[in-house]
C-alpha cells in the first residue's frame, strides 16, 4: 500500500509519518524492493542515484511549523516555566530503533507524542532527570542513594534561591526526596511531573524540527586503527535550537518542612534542568536550555565570531581551561579528582581530569616547585568553588 503523505498538510503527525508513511512512498518503497532482493546485501548498501528518495520527505518533515500546531493543553499542570532550545538542539528518543539499512533515512530513532506527533519530552524523564540529583552517592554495588555528594549537589542548585540551604542535612534531604519522589515502600511522591511539551505560542512560525550527523570513526575489526578510520556518518533529527519547550509541575508544600514550598521546589528544578540539560547526548552540548530567546542565527554569527578567536588562541598553542557545564556543580571546596598531564605546552602543563565522567582541561602553568612530564599522575584540588573567572584549582604530583 502506498499513499502520498504530502496530502496531511496542516498539523500532521510528525511521528506517524517518521516511522510509518515514510515507508509507504512509490519512490522509497521502490528502492527499498531493490536493495532488498538479495538478503545478503540488504544491509549497509549506498544509494547510487544522485536524486534520493528519502530527500523530499525530510525537507517537508523539516518544514513543519509549530504554528501548525494547537497546543497540548493541561489544566493539572500548576507550575510552567518556558524554556527554549540551545544550539545544537535537542535529541530525545534515540533509544527508539529507525533504519531501513539504506543512505538517506535517519539511522536513529526520536520520541513524539502518539497523538499530536510533537516532540516532547517524558514527564518519566523529567522526573528521572531531577531525583538523580538528590541520589549522587552510589554504594559498593552501584546502587544511588542520598549522602554526602548529593547534599553538596543540591546546596549547589539552591544557592541564590534558599540562603538557609546549609542548615539542610543528608537525613532531611533524604526525607525531602522521598516526599517528591516517592520510593518503593511508600509509593509514589506528592508532586506530579508533567511531559515537557512545545509552546506553540512562544515558538511561532519556526520549523521544529532539523537533521543533524553524528561521524564516529570505528573500526570494529581492529579498533586500534580507528582514529585513522574514515567516519561513517550516521543521520539523527533533532529539534532545533530556539524552541520553548514548557516544563510543566504539580508541586506541593512539604508537610515536613515548611521552607521547602512548592514556588522553592519550582524555582530548584528550573535551576537543575538548565544545568544539566535533558535527553540524550548532554555531554557535548545537546538539550540544553536557556530561558531567554535567542535567535538561532544570530547565535551562529557569535559561533562563526567565535571560531575566529578560537583560532587567533590556536596560534599560541595553548588550549583553554574546558569545564562542561554538567562538570561544574561538583567542582566544590575541597573535592579532589585524579588527573594525568597529557601536554606540555611553552610555559604550561596541560592537565586532563575526570568529574563524573566528563572531561576537564586546566592548564596551569609552570613553577620552580612543580616539575611535572607527559604521562605523570596529578591530583586536582578545588581550593574554592568554581567560578567562570577563577576555577581556584591547584595540582599537586602523586
Amino acid at each position: 500500500m502506498s499513499e502520498n503523505w504530502k496530502t496531511f498538510i496542516h498539523g500532521p503527525n510528525a511521528g506517524l509519518l517518521f516511522y510509518k508513511r515514510i515507508y509507504r512512498q512509490d519512490s522509497i518503497l521502490s528502492k527499498l524492493r531493490t536493495i532488498c532482493k538479495d538478503q545478503d546485501e540488504s544491509r549497509n548498501n549506498k544509494l547510487e542515484d544522485k536524486e534520493n528518495p528519502f530527500k523530499v520527505f525530510y525537507q517537508a518533515l523539516y518544514s513543519l511549523l509549530a504554528s501548525d500546531y494547537n497546543t497540548i493543553d493541561n489544566q493539572a499542570a500548576i507550575e510552567r516555566t518556558t524554556l527554549y532550545t540551545t544550539y545544537p538542539g535537542l535529541l530525545i528518543g534515540s533509544g527508539y530503533n529507525h533504519n531501513a539499512n539504506t543512505d538517506g533515512d535517519a539511522k536513529i530513532g526520536f520520541f513524539f507524542d502518539h497523538t499530536t506527533g510533537l516532540p516532547v519530552i517524558p514527564g518519566s524523564s523529567v522526573k528521572g532527570l531531577l531525583r538523580s540529583v538528590f541520589e549522587k552517592d552510589s554504594d559498593k554495588d552501584d546502587n544511588k542513594y542520598t549522602g554526602a555528594e548529593s547534599l553538596k549537589a543540591i546546596r549547589f542548585f539552591l544557592s541564590g534561591i534558599q540562603a538557609e540551604n546549609n542548615e539542610l542535612t543528608t537525613q532531611e534531604l533524604d526525607k525531602i526526596k522521598q516526599e517528591i519522589f516517592g520510593d518503593a515502600a511508600e509509593g509514589s511522591g506528592l508532586d506530579i511531573f508533567f511531559d515537557a511539551v512545545p509552546n506553540i505560542i512562544e515558538t511561532g512560525q519556526k520549523p521544529i524540527l532539523g537533521n543533524d550527523f553524528l561521524t564516529p570513526h570505528i573500526n570494529r575489526d581492529h579498533p586500534e586503527l580507528s582514529p585513522f578510520t574514515n567516519p561513517n556518518p550516521i543521520q539523527f533529527i533533532k529539534v532545533l535550537p530556539g524552541i520553548g519547550f514548557e516544563f510543566r509541575f504539580c508541586l506541593t508544600n512539604s508537610p515536613s518542612y515548611p521552607k521547602w514550598t512548592s514556588k522553592l521546589k519550582h524555582s530548584l528544578f528550573v535551576k537543575i534542568i538548565m544545568t544539566l540539560g535533558a535527553g540524550a547526548k548532554t555531554n557535548v552540548g545537546y538539550g540544553q536550555f536557556t530561558d531567554v530567546y535567542q535567535n538561532p542565527q544570530k547565535n551562529a554569527n557569535k559561533r562563526v565570531e567565535q571560531s575566529i578567536t578560537d583560532k587567533g588562541r590556536q596560534n599560541t598553542g595553548i588550549p583553554e581551561n574546558s569545564f562542561p557545564k554538567v562538570a561544574i556543580p561538583f567542582l566544590l571546596k575541597d573535592e579532589q579528582f585524579e588527573g594525568t598531564v597529557s601536554e606540555i605546552i611553552g610555559d604550561y602543563y596541560i592537565i586532563s581530569f575526570e568529574v563524573r565522567g566528563h572531561e576537564c582541561i586546566y592548564r596551569k602553568k609552570k613553577t620552580d616547585k612543580l616539575i611535572l612530564a607527559i604521562g605523570d599522575t596529578v591530583k586536582v584540588i578545588c581550593a574554592n568553588e568554581y567560578t567562570d573567572k577563577n576555577p581556584n584549582i591547584s595540582i599537586k604530583p602523586l
